[in-house]
């Protein structure tokens, strides 16, 4: 994904969702994904065969320290819930009721009532107020009470957001070897033991969170594996004895080898040449330069005669133009020249050492 991103953003519009990365071999390391609901499919199916993998390398790591290595194979298959589930949930609990307000209110009435007695041509007479005291006189009386009690009851609230990636039913099958006695001719096959196979059945189970409820389930079989005989290694394509990175390698040595050579005797040598010719041709006009000049004729001593007068040493060392002796070179070249082979030399240290070298080797 780092891969896809840095590319993606090395290009102007291009989206890393459209970037497929493989390797030299053409094998796919990572595909380009698509947005929304494809790519979460992909990813659930990668995360399933994750989740696979690790469970059947857990149990084959596990099996072969008893069993021994190579003589365990595991497979598993898992059926993964990938819903996302968000649960609100509310809960009340009466048990741990709490008294929050009270109010009481209490209220006595009492109310007296004279009945009245019929109106007749008896009350007009004279003794009017002794008619009168009959009438019937009543009292009621009432009392009320009333109480409001407020109760606080606890509430619980659950929020629960239940990601992918649960594990609904599990499936292993587990193939164990048997046990071999003897060595060469002699080894025999032999089954093992159905309290072992049910040890190994244990085992698996307690790596597996095995859990009967979910519906998993647990094969373990024992059965012999095959003794076939080893692949043989694939053959390196070989040409003249030689693989085919030796041959390029070689051939790449065969191109520099021929460029530098061409570098030497087409640059290098004669640059080289046309310094030693321009060396020779000023030595030689400055000795028939010596030669001309009047009274400096080389002259041989006779029998009892002094010997005939030479040049003057700074007279000659002026007249040669700054020559100077060099030895390994016959004659005499001029100061210039040796500067300008030395510019050369710096200009084409490899190719000046080489040519060197082969002066070395032909003086050999």
């Amino acid at each position: 994904s780092a891969i896809q991103h840095l590319v993606a953003a090395a290009v102007p519009r291009l989206q890393p969702s459209k970037i497929s990365i493989v390797d030299d071999k053409g094998t796919l390391l990572s595909r380009g994904f698509e947005d929304g609901q494809a790519a979460m499919n992909r990813n659930a199916e990668e995360m399933r065969i994750s989740y696979e993998q690790r469970m059947a390398r857990q149990i084959e790591d596990l099996l072969e320290k008893t069993v021994g290595f190579g003589k365990v194979r595991a497979e598993v298959r898992a059926d993964i819930d990938f819903d996302r589930v968000t649960v609100n949930e509310e809960k009340f609990d009466p048990e741990t009721q709490v008294v929050r307000s009270t109010r009481t209110i209490s209220e006595d009435i009492a109310a007296q009532d004279q009945e009245s007695l019929p109106v007749t041509v008896g009350q007009n007479l004279p003794d009017t107020a002794a008619n009168q005291s009959g009438a019937t006189r009543t009292q009621n009386k009432e009392a009320r009470n009333d109480e409001l009690v407020n109760y606080e009851i606890s509430k619980k609230v659950i929020n629960q957001v239940r990601e992918t990636g649960l594990v609904k039913r599990l499936s292993v099958a587990v193939l164990v070897d048997g046990v071999y006695n003897g060595t060469g001719e002699q080894r025999a096959y032999e089954t093992r033991k159905q309290e072992e196979m049910d040890q190994i059945a244990t085992l698996v189970r307690s790596a597996i969170g095995y859990d009967d409820k979910r519906g998993d389930k647990v094969d373990v079989v024992n059965m012999r594996f095959t003794e076939g005989e080893a692949e043989p290694e694939k053959g390196l394509d070989l040409v003249f004895g030689f693989e085919q990175a030796q041959i390029m390698r070689m051939a790449e040595i065969l191109v520099l080898s021929v460029v530098a050579i061409l570098v030497i005797l087409l640059v290098v040598r004669p640059l080289v040449t046309r310094a030693f010719e321009t060396t020779s041709a000023a030595a030689g006009e400055a000795g028939r330069k010596l030669l001309a000049e009047p009274g400096m004729a080389p002259a041989l001593a006779g029998p009892g005669m002094p010997p005939a007068p030479g040049v003057p040493m700074e007279e000659e060392v002026e007249s040669l133009d700054e020559l100077i002796d060099i030895d390994k070179v016959e004659g005499r070249v001029k100061a210039s020249s040796i500067k300008k082979i030395g510019e050369i030399i710096e200009k084409h240290p490899e190719e000046a050492l080489s040519i060197i070298r082969n002066w070395m080797y032909q003086e050999a």
